[in-house]
């Protein structure tokens, strides 16, 4: 979609076609969701204010209802992707805030918390040049870490199972606190 060639595009259409575009992808995965059309809904505005906060502020770009939608890539159904996966690890398990000093660090571990270390970092540069782009690019980044981590470590009933529990609770609410 272009507004350059002087066609009018209205929000609440491309919510609307977004909305519907969730809603097939929903249905195609025979999700059994009981509110799909809320649902549905909320990940299409969730799609569009993430895709258009991903962009640089000072560059232009075609809105595109496909990419927007992809749960792989930059997008914000990847990144609520691999937050429902996390959740649905800390679901089965009985992950609590307050054992962190149990921590027993892995060699696979690190590339997730050195990248979790520059959180705030990046939070302060987004809000000194407006710029929360690069919020969306650590998130995404975030997410990219740990799905890799997720595809070699096995979590539950694994060694150390404690400390990689407490690495997804800490990625579960930097993601949380990001979007």
């Amino acid at each position: 979609m272009s507004t350059r060639q002087g066609k009018v595009i209205l929000l609440e259409d491309i919510i609307a076609e977004v909305e519907e575009a969730v809603l097939k992808t929903l249905e195609k995965k025979k999700s059994n969701l009981k509110h799909k059309k809320k649902v549905a809904k909320e990940m299409a505005i969730a799609s569009i204010k993430f895709y258009n906060l991903k962009n640089d502020r000072l560059s232009s770009y075609d809105l595109r209802i496909d990419e927007m939608l992809a749960f792989e890539g930059d997008t914000a159904l990847y990144i609520m992707y691999t937050y429902a996966r996390i959740q649905s690890i800390l679901g089965r398990t009985q992950y609590a805030d307050n054992f962190k000093e149990n921590f027993q660090f892995e060699e696979s571990m690190w590339p997730i918390l050195k990248h979790l270390k520059s959180y705030n970092e990046v939070l302060e540069m987004a809000a000194i040049n407006y710029a929360p782009s690069s919020i969306c690019r650590y998130s995404i980044q975030l997410c990219r870490l740990f799905n890799s981590y997720y595809n070699i470590e096995r979590i539950l009933d694994s060694t150390n199972e404690e400390s990689k529990i407490i690495l997804l609770g800490i990625v579960s609410q930097n993601i949380e606190s990001s979007m």
